[in-house]
């Protein structure tokens, strides 16, 4: 449950780490800002990459414990956790009901690593650093967000192979 209230806190701090830094970037606090105060946004990707990350830790040890929960000795194990795990599982295999947390994770990164990269591509930029460090910024939040769904699926389903095959 720990875990769970863990994830849901950090998605709240994904949206107001992005509202504050989008906000710091793009001069809406009403604060006269530097010339290139706009640089901070190359940030974005990076915390959105981060806060993911944490999430699918978190994620990962929820399966661990559920794995752990299956294989353990039916005459010492607990009823009804066993009887909801088993639940779990076949409602995962057929409808996968906790999807939506993970879209919200990999498409909210991707919408703003694209922002930032469209940003760099589009935005009045006087030199070519600048727009490099968007356009970068941008693509390396793209790439991670990829490279860290594809492990979190590698790992999860080995989990969930392990915690079937007892």
């Amino acid at each position: 449950m720990q875990a769970q209230q863990a994830r849901s806190d950090l998605l709240k701090w994904k949206l107001g780490l992005v509202g504050v830094i989008g906000a710091i970037g793009l001069g809406l606090a009403g604060t006269h800002t530097s010339h290139h105060a706009a640089l901070v946004l190359c940030v974005l990707p990076l915390v959105c990459v981060y806060v993911d990350l944490l999430c699918r830790h978190l994620s990962l040890r929820m399966l661990v414990i559920a794995a752990f929960i299956k294989k353990r000795d039916l005459a010492t194990a607990e009823e009804p956790l066993v009887a909801y795990e088993r639940f779990v599982g076949t409602v995962r295999t057929d409808h996968e009901p906790f999807a939506l947390e993970t879209w919200a994770l990999d498409y909210s990164t991707a919408a703003v690593s694209a922002f930032v990269f469209a940003y760099g591509i589009a935005g009045t930029h006087n030199s070519t650093g600048v727009k490099v460090a968007f356009l970068l910024s941008g693509a390396m939040g793209g790439l991670f967000t990829f490279l860290a769904g594809r492990a979190y699926l590698k790992r999860s389903g080995a989990l969930i192979a392990l915690a079937a095959a007892g």
